[in-house]
């Protein structure tokens, strides 16, 4: 496909250029429980031909093939179910779903991946737990925005 505005924006391309969808129903007991939708950069996204993606974790698969998942942005919220997560989620159009958006980096500091990921909210609970450091012992909890800085507005 070629990518939209909010596409490109999340991978650091432009509008138009070629990005690889891959949209993924995951069940829990035979329960629809999961919806990804993610969005892989054309050069990455398209290793991703060359499996049947019902039977790999795509973060091993691309792992193996030197894209490793190195620097991962969470954002979780909840939004209201549309035309496709109520169909494949078996939930009503409009019921309260779960979101985890995911922005994915490699080792260069290149956006690679962004993800709009759909949860049923009866079935799936997140909790996190964070040290504020990367197994290496290195700091992994950087600032975001600017709330706070002397001189800055919020």
């Amino acid at each position: 496909r070629r990518a939209d505005e909010d596409k490109a924006r999340a991978l650091g391309i432009e509008k138009g250029d070629p990005v690889v969808d891959v949209v993924r129903l995951r069940l829990l007991d035979g329960r629809p429980t999961m919806l990804e939708r993610l969005t892989f950069i054309e050069e990455i996204g398209r290793v991703l031909f060359d499996v049947d993606l019902d039977t790999v974790s795509i973060t091993e698969y691309l792992s193996e093939r030197g894209y490793g998942y190195h620097d991962v942005d969470h954002e979780i919220d909840a939004v209201a179910a549309d035309d496709l997560d109520s169909r494949l989620l078996d939930v009503e159009p409009g019921a309260p779903i779960l979101r985890l958006h995911r922005v994915t980096r490699g080792r260069d500091g290149r956006i690679f991946e962004a993800s709009d990921d759909r949860y049923r909210s009866d079935i799936i609970r997140f909790t996190v737990s964070a040290s504020g450091r990367a197994r290496d012992g290195d700091h992994f909890i950087r600032a975001i925005g600017s709330i706070g800085t002397p001189g800055s507005p919020g």
